[in-house]
């Protein structure tokens, strides 16, 4: 999972609820500037297709997921935030999940090292280590992001 797409209720009283990745590009759209995501545009799949949204108009960019989240919640715009720091700001009211039948663009985590035939033990004990827990806290985060939206669904 790439992250999860979010505004906060106040955002969404004065633009409007997108429902199509398109409709994203008549919003403000704030994004982590990083070599993860192109700049400027976010990538979606859902309904059989890609989708390539154009974010130009952004409202501004960060660098830290931990600075996006505090401004999707003050509304300033429609943000992409991982699923790890996305998750309390919806637990908490402070921000909607948008656009949930469409999958934004995954993040893949690489280990690099120098070599493995001289691989150190604790080395290969973290990136073993990393292999385990990594797909697990992911799955467990993904069955939460699923319980509080069937929540929001009976709302």
């Amino acid at each position: 999972m790439g992250g999860v797409v979010c505004a906060s209720p106040a955002y969404l009283r004065e633009h409007g609820m997108p429902d199509h990745p398109g409709d994203l590009e008549r919003h403000i759209c704030v994004q982590l500037a990083n070599a993860v995501f192109p700049a400027e545009q976010w990538v979606f799949q859902g309904d059989d297709r890609i989708y390539s949204v154009d974010i130009g108009h952004m409202g501004f960019s960060v660098n830290m997921p931990e600075a996006l989240a505090p401004a999707v919640a003050a509304g300033l715009g429609i943000g992409l935030l991982p699923i790890s720091t996305a998750l309390p700001e919806l637990r908490s009211g402070r921000a909607i999940r948008l656009l949930a039948g469409y999958v934004p663009q995954p993040v893949n985590v690489y280990v690099l090292y120098q070599s493995r035939r001289f691989l150190e033990k604790k080395v290969r004990a973290w990136v073993d280590r990393l292999r385990g827990d990594i797909p697990e806290i992911l799955q467990h985060y993904i069955g939460e992001l699923r319980v509080l939206d069937s929540a929001s669904e009976r709302v």
